[in-house]
């Protein structure tokens, strides 16, 4: 058993063929384009600072900066936990 299959052939569209879609734009009709907008100036260049010899640190402050940093980061959860207490009933 040999299956048949329809031949194909192509044959070029025509303009009355393309105008019978209604959908299909002709070229015509294309909407304007948009403007472009010139590009966002870019921010000036930051130079590296010097390093420098730290001989006396303020360890404090630096413990303080760290402290709050961490105090910061677990800021959500607590929230979180705090709104799931709210919520619970009686």
């Amino acid at each position: 058993m040999t299956e048949e299959k329809p031949e194909l052939t192509a044959e070029p569209v025509g303009q009355s063929q393309a105008q019978d879609v209604g959908s299909a734009p002709a070229a015509t009709e294309a909407p304007s384009p948009e403007p472009i907008e010139a590009p966002a100036e870019q921010p000036p260049v930051v130079g590296i600072p010097a390093v420098q010899d730290v001989h006396d640190l303020d360890w404090a402050a630096v413990d303080e900066a760290v402290t709050r940093s961490r105090d910061r980061s677990r800021l959500r959860a607590t929230v979180e936990r705090f709104e799931a207490l709210l919520d619970q009933e009686g």
